[in-house]
């Protein structure tokens, strides 16, 4: 058995009972009446689910460009921390260098210091031995010896 397939509802004609109808015929327009309702009705269903899959459309594309967002911020998001990750580190080597420098520079001037006050004494020590040379030069070498045993090696 086959069957035929309806007509859709949209495509049904309804004409209006005639007057040599049966009795039902007020019946019959009554469920005419019924049938348009009902297609009316189905017509606005289905205009309604049309633009709500419109919005649901529209709904998705949002969806979607709210993920490339949010993607293209994480992305952004993860070299900014890397970045700074990595300054931080170059920053705390620079930090470590400094201190390194800042110690030597305290070595270098202790020894600066070490070294100034010595050559003070050397010079101090050697104006000394001129002035004592000199005055053995005019007192004469035997005055000079007498009581100076460091000289006493010429």
């Amino acid at each position: 058995m086959t069957s035929h397939p309806s007509p859709p509802l949209h495509a049904l004609t309804i004409t209006a009972p005639t007057s040599a109808a049966a009795p039902h015929a007020h019946a019959d327009f009554t469920g005419c009446y019924s049938v348009l309702q009902a297609l009316e009705e189905v017509k606005l269903r289905e205009m309604a689910i049309i633009d709500l899959q419109k919005r649901i459309t529209e709904g998705e594309t949002k969806l979607k460009q709210q993920q490339n967002l949010y993607e293209a911020v994480r992305a952004d998001r993860n070299l900014y921390s890397k970045n700074l990750i990595e300054s931080q580190d170059e920053i705390q080597e620079m930090k470590r260098k400094f201190k390194i420098m800042q110690h030597q520079i305290e070595q270098l001037k202790e020894e600066i210091s070490a070294k100034d006050l010595a050559l003070v004494k050397e010079h101090f020590d050697h104006m000394k031995v001129g002035e004592r040379a000199s005055a053995c030069t005019h007192k004469g070498l035997q005055a000079c010896m007498t009581g100076q045993p460091w000289l006493q090696v010429w």
